[in-house]
């Protein structure tokens, strides 16, 4: 293993507590010091925001019963105290599954509240889709054009409430450091949303996290692997939303 790829695996929990937004100011710095120069943490962050973007967005805002942030913020005490208690960790790390990830950022103060706050929001949206009264979000599907004298494409846009998901049958291969990257165009704006790459069949699947309110298209560009801030290149296809 490389070492840089090494250095990688030492970071992947500050990578996730970084998506977070729960370092300290200082273990953030750091980290945006190492991400600066590791392009597979960089890609991995950007393919792991929009699914932490997407927990607040994906159901009603509802306050959920008392009871239930008493009960987590005890095992989060208990916790606490166990590893207070608890033998110093080996330096060398070890695979463990991801639970125990999610306990060992319980751990942390700063990480274990926005742990608390990202587990309170899953087990609220369980808690809204068990009612007998929920409404489901309205779906709407368009297809997805080339633009200009783009090379034909095959794709649909489905937007489900307030997010949407790309559906990609055949577009252009790209080169392996290269990555199609979706914008949403909002005032005229090109926003970036999400990268994703083609499978060997040339068909990809990729979320467009919302929100989408407010945005006039969809649009998707070759750029550079771990994305672009501002398109490099012109738009391949184009969806109306």
């Amino acid at each position: 293993m490389s070492a840089q790829r090494e250095g990688c695996a030492a970071r992947r929990d500050d990578l996730a507590a970084y998506a977070l937004g729960a370092l300290t100011p200082d273990e953030a710095a750091d980290f945006e010091g190492h991400l600066a120069g590791c392009d597979a943490c960089r890609a991995e962050l950007r393919w792991l925001t929009p699914a932490i973007d997407l927990i607040p967005a994906s159901v009603e805002q509802l306050t959920p019963p008392e009871t239930l942030k008493d009960n987590l913020m005890a095992t989060v005490r208990a916790e606490a105290a166990e590893s207070a208690t608890a033998p110093a960790p080996q330096a060398e790390r070890t695979r463990q599954p991801w639970w125990h990830g999610l306990r060992s950022l319980m751990l942390r103060p700063a990480v274990g509240m926005a742990a608390l706050i990202l587990l309170v929001a899953g087990i609220g949206a369980g808690w809204l889709l068990r009612g007998s009264d929920t409404v489901e979000p309205s779906t709407n599907v368009v297809r997805a054009e080339p633009v200009g004298n783009a090379t034909p494409v095959a794709a649909t846009v489905e937007r489900t409430g307030d997010a949407g998901t790309l559906h990609v049958q055949a577009l252009p291969p790209i080169r392996n450091d290269e990555v199609y990257e979706i914008w949403v165009q909002r005032a005229g704006v090109l926003e970036p949303s999400n990268t994703f790459v083609l499978s060997g069949e040339g068909t990809a699947e990729a979320a467009i996290p919302g929100p989408l309110t407010g945005g006039q298209a969809i649009y998707v560009t070759r750029e550079p692997r771990g994305g672009s801030q501002q398109p490099t290149t012109k738009p391949v296809l184009q969806a109306p939303l």
